[in-house]
């Protein structure tokens, strides 16, 4: 099939380029501008270079234009151009927020808006969205990118129940730090070396390393592939365990102390549904206005006292090993 990476110069797009070409794609690679890489790549995996600045509004039918005369219709799309500038909120320029939002956003938009038509009259695409984990969670000073990549994420959702029924699954990966040339952005907008960015970062990962690009091509192989046919406007986050569900260790002990109030008599066990201490319902707004903890999903009758201490937040569940051991207390559930 033939495959169209944008933002292939380096990094996370080369790596992919480089992998779906191993896959046995034919690969057309596009950056902003060709110093020289592009071409090199293109040559490298027997592909063609298409550079062009996706921002621009009349780059995409250029690109697939290309591409098509030289390979056939694009069917797999690998959406990876990214700009990214750092800066508190409040000092941001408009021009580097509305940068960001068309080269990460409106860029693919319209890109995706071109292959369609090529792929519905086969029935049969893919298109993979490089998001971010940023754009799950957010990040300090990188409000823009994150909301650029928040609004990818979305647009793969609608994407996927639009698409499916004509056979093109619409998917998006939202990794969390990799080792590319960008991490040179965040250890400037932090003032720190680029070891020491590093460094920071692998603390902040369960597993204790960055992701490589070639971790993350290994996700788009698959999302491109005939295996991923279940697949469809999803977001994997190959993180590392940054981005999870876990029991936040706060909430737990917020939770149990609810539980206890809400005891029937003595016998140290939450009877129902009800919220503790209030008339609403358990699952509902109401409740955790009125409690400050986050929902309750099973009874409890472990005090905190007898319960081992959740541990540190990225080093484990965070949940409390001996009331689960005894089948007492269900933790409090959050999304992060």
């Amino acid at each position: 099939m033939v495959a169209l990476v944008t933002g292939a110069a380096q990094g996370l797009g080369h790596a992919t380029a480089l992998r779906l070409a191993a896959d046995g794609h034919r690969v057309a690679v596009n950056d902003i501008t060709d110093d020289g890489r592009l071409s090199q790549l293109a040559d490298r995996i027997g592909g063609i270079a298409v550079p062009a600045d996706i921002a621009g509004p009349d780059a995409a039918p250029a690109m697939v234009g290309a591409v098509t005369a030289a390979l056939g219709p694009v069917q797999i799309l690998v959406a990876n151009a990214a700009a990214m500038a750092m800066s508190p909120f409040l000092d941001a320029k408009p021009d580097d927020w509305w940068h960001q939002i068309e080269v990460n956003l409106s860029g693919h938009f319209r890109l995706i808006q071109e292959v369609i038509p090529g792929m519905r009259a086969r029935r049969h695409g893919r298109i993979v969205i490089i998001a971010s984990g940023w754009g799950v969670i957010g990040h300090p000073n990188a409000t823009a990118y994150a909301a650029s990549k928040a609004g990818l994420i979305a647009l793969t959702k609608g994407l996927g129940r639009e698409l499916g029924p004509h056979g093109i699954l619409a998917n998006a990966i939202a990794p969390s730090y990799i080792d590319t040339e960008q991490l040179n952005v965040d250890a400037a907008d932090a003032g720190v070396s680029l070891d020491e960015i590093r460094r920071r970062y692998c603390e902040l990962i369960p597993v204790r390393r960055l992701a490589t690009p070639e971790d993350i091509a290994g996700a788009v192989s698959f999302l491109a592939g005939p295996r991923s046919g279940a697949v469809i406007g999803q977001v994997l986050q190959p993180s590392g365990g940054v981005t999870r569900t876990r029991a936040l260790p706060g909430s737990i002990r917020q939770g149990a102390g609810q539980c206890l109030k809400a005891e029937a008599g003595r016998s140290g066990r939450w009877t129902g549904g009800g919220c503790p201490g209030s008339p609403a319902p358990a699952h509902s707004p109401a409740c955790r206005r009125s409690t400050g903890s986050a929902i309750m999903t099973s009874p409890c009758s472990a005090p905190p006292s007898t319960a081992a201490p959740p541990t540190a937040l990225g080093q484990g569940s965070g949940r409390w090993p001996s009331a689960r051991r005894h089948g007492t207390c269900g933790p409090a559930i959050t999304s992060s």
